[in-house]
C-alpha cells in the first residue's frame, strides 16, 4: 500500500513508530483530536503526513493517562481520576455537584459533543474545550433529560420539594394535569421552555422560573406535540381545533377541500407541507403557521437503498415524482433536464448519479442531498486501489 487514510474521532500518535509509515507515498490523518508527543510530533514533520484534525494536544510526557470514552460519560463527585490525566469523551459529558476534586486531577478535557455542569462549577471550564453546547444547571437539581412530559405518573412520583432541570422543554399535554400535587410538594422544575394548555398557566407559575418560555396552547384547542400527518384520523381523534407543536404534512391521497370543511382552528409551530392541488383549499383554512411548503405531489418513493428515475418512469407520473430518504439517487442520462425540472423533487438523498448536463436541473429540484455528480467523481477513490483506509472511533499509531 502506497497511501493511508485514518478516520477517526481521536487519533493516538505518541507511540508511533517511524519505520511504520516512512514507505507511504502519503499519510491522511481525518480526526477530530490528534494526540502528540515531543517525539511523534517530530516524526509528523518529517513524514509526507496531511493533518485534517479539530483538536491538537501535546502531551510532554508520555506517560499521561489518556482516558478516551466512546458515548456519554459522567464525572461524579465521588469519581477517583489520577493526577494530570487527560479525558477525552466523544458523546455527552455529565459533571456531578462535588466533583471538584475529580476536575482538579484533569490535565485537560474535550468534549466531542455536548456539557453538562453545575453552575457552581463554571471556573473549571477554562481546562475543558468542547465543540458542542454547554449546559450550566442548577445545583441542587436533577437532570432528567432533553425533554420531560408532565402527566399523572410525574405528579405522583415527583419527591418532595424536588429539584429537576430539563435540558430542552417541559410539555403539559393533559388539560387535566393536577399541577396542585406539585405545588403541595413543593416541586420545582428548571427548563428553557415550557408548553403547555392555557387552563393550567397560573397554577404553573409556582412550579416554573422567570427563565422559563412558555408557549400556550389557546384554551379549546388540542396540543398535538411533534410532527403529524393531516388527515381524517388525526381529526377524527383530536378535533378540529388543533395546535401543533411541530411539522404538519398533509396526506398527498387526501381531499383538502373535505378536510378543511372539518377544521376550525389551525396552529402549526412548524412547517405545513402540501401539494399544489391541495394549497388552494388548505389557504381558505386561515391556518397560523412558521412557513408553507409546496410540493409538486404525485408518487412518493421514500426509504430505499437505490432508485433509478428513467424517462418511462417519469411518462407514467404525470403528477411528479418525489424521492426521499434514499441512499442512492441514479437519473439516466436520457431524463431531459425539463422534466426533472418539472415532475422530480429530491429530499434527504444520500447522493444523485446524473451526467455533467442534468446537474443544474437536479439541484434545483434537490434539498438536504448530500451529493450531486457523475459516477465518475463518486467513483474516485474505487480507483485507488493502492489505498489503504482505516475508519475507526479510536486509533492509535
Amino acid at each position: 500500500m502506497k497511501n493511508l487514510i485514518i478516520n477517526s474521532c481521536i487519533c493516538d500518535t505518541r507511540k508511533m513508530q517511524e519505520e511504520a509509515y516512512k514507505d507511504y507515498e502519503s499519510v491522511i490523518i481525518n480526526a477530530e483530536v490528534l494526540l502528540v508527543g515531543s517525539r511523534s510530533k517530530e516524526i509528523l514533520e518529517r513524514l509526507p503526513i496531511i493533518q485534517n484534525c479539530g483538536i491538537t494536544v501535546e502531551l510532554a510526557d508520555e506517560d499521561v493517562q489518556a482516558n478516551v470514552v466512546n458515548g456519554d460519560f459522567e464525572i461524579t463527585a465521588s469519581a477517583a481520576v489520577q493526577e494530570n490525566s487527560l479525558l477525552v469523551v466523544n458523546g455527552c459529558l455529565k459533571v456531578e455537584a462535588g466533583a471538584e476534586n475529580a476536575l482538579k486531577a484533569y490535565k485537560m478535557i474535550l468534549v466531542a459533543g455536548s456539557l453538562q455542569i453545575p453552575k457552581s462549577l463554571n471556573g473549571f471550564l477554562n481546562k475543558i474545550q468542547i465543540n458542542g453546547v454547554t449546559e450550566l444547571y442548577p445545583d441542587g437539581y436533577t437532570v432528567l433529560g432533553e425533554t420531560l412530559m408532565i402527566d399523572r405518573l410525574f405528579t405522583l412520583r415527583a419527591e418532595q420539594e424536588g429539584r429537576y432541570y430539563v435540558s430542552s422543554e417541559t410539555v403539559i399535554c393533559d388539560e387535566s394535569t393536577d399541577l396542585k400535587k406539585l405545588i403541595e410538594k413543593q416541586v420545582r422544575i428548571a427548563t428553557p421552555k415550557l408548553v403547555l394548555p392555557e387552563c393550567v398557566v397560573e397554577d404553573s407559575a409556582a412550579i416554573f422560573d422567570l427563565q422559563t418560555e412558555y408557549v400556550v396552547v389557546p384554551e379549546g384547542m388540542k396540543l398535538i406535540y411533534g410532527d403529524a400527518e393531516l388527515n381524517d384520523i388525526l381529526l377524527q381523534e383530536h378535533g378540529g381545533n388543533l395546535f401543533v407543536y411541530g411539522d404538519l404534512t398533509a396526506d398527498r391521497t387526501a381531499d383538502m377541500g373535505s378536510l378543511a370543511e372539518k377544521i376550525d382552528r389551525l396552529e402549526v409551530m412548524g412547517t405545513v407541507t402540501v401539494t399544489k392541488a391541495q394549497k388552494e383549499d388548505f389557504l381558505k383554512i386561515g391556518a397560523i403557521y412558521k412557513e408553507l411548503k409546496v410540493i409538486k405531489g404525485g408518487r412518493l418513493l421514500s426509504d430505499k437503498l437505490r432508485v433509478k428515475v428513467d424517462q418511462t418512469l417519469l411518462d407514467h407520473c404525470p403528477e411528479g415524482i418525489e424521492i426521499c430518504d434514499v441512499l442512492k439517487v441514479v437519473v439516466d442520462s436520457a431524463v431531459k433536464p425539463e422534466d426533472i425540472l418539472e415532475k422530480l423533487t429530491l429530499c434527504d438523498c444520500g447522493s444523485v448519479i446524473c451526467s455533467p448536463e442534468q446537474e443544474s436541473a437536479v439541484a434545483i429540484v434537490s434539498e438536504d442531498v448530500g451529493r450531486i455528480g457523475s459516477s465518475k467523481e463518486f467513483n474516485l477513490l474505487d480507483k485507488i486501489k493502492s489505498t489503504k483506509l482505516v475508519n475507526a472511533e479510536s486509533y492509535v499509531m
